[in-house]
């Protein structure tokens, strides 16, 4: 089904590189006009289904929040760590009534199960990629306008399409993705692309970054600890819940306060050679250490500006300057606080 999903993209004009869209042939790679609906597919995604009668029990086991806690039709983020409490994957995770249905990148995604069923020993669970889902991003400054779309148009009384989340900012902007089988899609799309704008991945990204949203793909695999991400001020972490691989790393990091680095969201000149995520970062002041942090994530915000996520030291302020190599100079533009993604809370 992947397959198909591809080849009916391409027919409508998606421009591929590797597993992502890059454009669309009608509808260059450039920032939506304001008040617009987009409509980005998120082919470089994939979608991970557990499921058997220790489906709860074992991802609860496995991820940084309390699974037992996640009723079916609700969502969340979450994280995957390794032994030593370094993030494996990030996932964007919903329960059904019967599965658990996880969204993570792509190229990760074969890792990610392999490392899974390494702990399934006797449990009954069924861990696999699920190729008949198509993974779709909307993403608006009119959520009412989102909300009567899909009420209308995507979802059914079945439960055939699932919303999985929707990050209010103060800017009003919202992301909400969707699945569902890549048919369902294929059939729906004459209506949907009359309702809306369809855009690239870069727009997707681009609107991630802002709301400070982190992710993992294959050059940052194992790289950060989920603080660092800031999981834990995204309700991407639950400190009461048990033990999982890392825990204890995780949790001594929170309760004696030893954290180095925070994710903040910075900006550069666009040029020809643009830093990518896992490069690493140095201080243009000898006030942070001369290992400063990393990528994170990018991506372009108009034609002469970009904009990235990145992990810093913690006492990173709004202004401070950082390279990476080969390329223009990183000024840090939001330092997130508690208070400032409160409001990211995924319902």
């Amino acid at each position: 089904m992947t397959k198909t999903w591809h080849q009916f993209l391409a027919k409508k004009g998606a421009v591929f590189q590797g597993e992502s869209i890059i454009s669309f042939e009608d509808n260059p790679s450039i920032p939506c006009k304001t008040g617009q609906t987009s409509l980005i597919p998120l082919t470089s995604m994939a979608v991970i289904r557990v499921s058997g009668p220790d489906a709860e029990a074992f991802l609860h086991s496995q991820l940084t929040t309390d699974i037992k806690e996640l009723k079916p039709g609700n969502s969340g983020i979450t994280g995957y760590c390794n032994p030593k409490g370094r993030l494996f994957a990030i996932f964007y995770l919903t329960r059904r009534p019967r599965d658990f249905l996880l969204v993570t990148d792509a190229l990760i995604a074969k890792k990610v199960v392999k490392h899974l069923s390494m702990y399934v020993l006797r449990q009954k669970v069924n861990i696999d990629i699920d190729n008949r889902f198509g993974v779709i991003g909307f993403t608006t400054t009119r959520p009412s306008h989102l909300d009567t779309l899909l009420k209308n148009h995507l979802l059914s009384k079945d439960g055939e399409t699932l919303s999985i989340l929707a990050i209010p900012r103060s800017n009003n902007t919202q992301n909400t993705i969707t699945i569902a089988p890549a048919d369902f899609f294929i059939d729906k799309w004459s209506h949907l692309e009359e309702l809306v704008n369809l855009d690239c991945l870069n727009k997707w990204t681009l609107t991630e970054i802002q709301a400070g949203m982190p992710s993992i793909t294959l050059a940052t695999q194992e790289r950060f600890i989920p603080q660092s991400l800031n999981l834990d001020i995204i309700g991407g972490i639950n400190f009461k819940k048990g033990c999982y691989p890392g825990q204890e790393i995780v949790a001594r990091v929170h309760y004696l306060g030893r954290l180095k680095q925070r994710m903040v969201r910075a900006a550069m000149t666009a040029s020809s050679s643009l830093p990518r995520p896992g490069e690493p970062l140095t201080p243009h002041s000898t006030i942070h250490s001369q290992k400063a942090g990393s990528i994170v994530n990018i991506a372009k915000s108009g034609e002469d500006l970009v904009e990235l996520l990145i992990t810093a030291p913690v006492t990173t302020a709004v202004g401070d300057t950082f390279t990476a190599p080969n390329s223009a100079d990183i000024v840090v533009t939001d330092c997130f606080q508690p208070h400032d993604t409160a409001n990211l809370s995924i319902k």
